[in-house]
């Protein structure tokens, strides 16, 4: 199956303008995305090469409290232990048929339907594939979008989301932090449909997947630093790299760090 990174997901437990301006802060240019009645929740994005971070939140806790959607059940329950990096979600043209070849190696999943409109009032609809797993780290999800991605990318350029400056970053690598790096590797790899991850050599070093054009590292705790993150939020995503790198020293958004 072909998949492209297409967004991460960063749990928040505020507004989500104010990931908007601790960006500018850094030097890029975020924006407000729109909201989702249906879920109860709204959010603000950035975009860079291919990919985007998207900033999400509990608009309406009551409706996001009953929602299906898992996303938002990850959401609702995430945040609980702290805003972070929630997700992952990877691009597809044929979001049936892969459902299909998961559903082949025996993994349920479930489709919803989503839309927003945006602040110009634009309408964006899109479909996504989520599939169920067992632990604290959930899968990433997938996502088609209605537009083809050459459309879309040039709607983003057009109007202004996508800068020149921000397009040639692209996602290097995804830090993950599980507790046990072999086993979920070899699961996720065998959800993306890509080859066996790589065990290195020395027992330190993460075991690693190449899926959607980018690096996965998965790590057991190796330092005080990812003592302290797994201490607070178990297994987690905690570490996005980017190449070009955006700061040299990395920045630090809301429990998450992105470099």
């Amino acid at each position: 199956m072909s998949l492209k990174l297409d967004h991460i997901v960063h749990f928040l437990d505020r507004h989500p303008a104010e990931a908007v301006d601790k960006l500018k802060h850094e030097g890029l240019e975020a924006c407000m995305g729109g909201r989702h009645p249906v879920w109860g929740t709204y959010n603000s994005v950035i975009y860079f090469h291919s990919s985007y971070i998207e900033f999400l939140a509990v608009e309406e806790p009551e409706i996001a409290a009953f929602s299906e959607n898992p996303l938002i059940q990850q959401l609702t329950k995430g945040v609980k232990r702290g805003e972070r990096i929630g997700q992952l979600c990877f691009r597809t043209e044929h979001i049936g048929k892969l459902q299909e070849q998961i559903a082949n190696i025996g993994i349920n999943t479930v489709i919803h339907e989503g839309r927003r409109t945006t602040q110009d009032g634009k309408l964006i609809e899109w479909k996504m594939l989520f599939a169920e797993g067992e632990g604290g780290l959930p899968y990433p999800f997938f996502i088609q979008w209605e537009q083809e991605d050459e459309e879309r990318f040039d709607d983003l350029r057009n109007t202004g989301l996508l800068l020149p400056s921000q397009e040639s970053h692209a996602v290097k690598t995804i830090k993950i932090l599980t507790e046990n790096k072999i086993e979920t590797a070899e699961s996720w790899a065998k959800l993306l449909g890509c080859s066996s991850p790589v065990k290195q050599m020395t027992e330190g070093e993460p075991v690693i997947v190449q899926a959607g054009g980018c690096r996965i590292e998965f790590s057991e705790p190796y330092s005080r630093e990812t003592e302290s993150i797994f201490s607070e939020f178990g297994e987690t995503i905690w570490q996005i790299t980017y190449n070009p790198p955006l700061k040299e020293n990395g920045i630090h958004v809301f429990g998450g760090i992105y470099q």
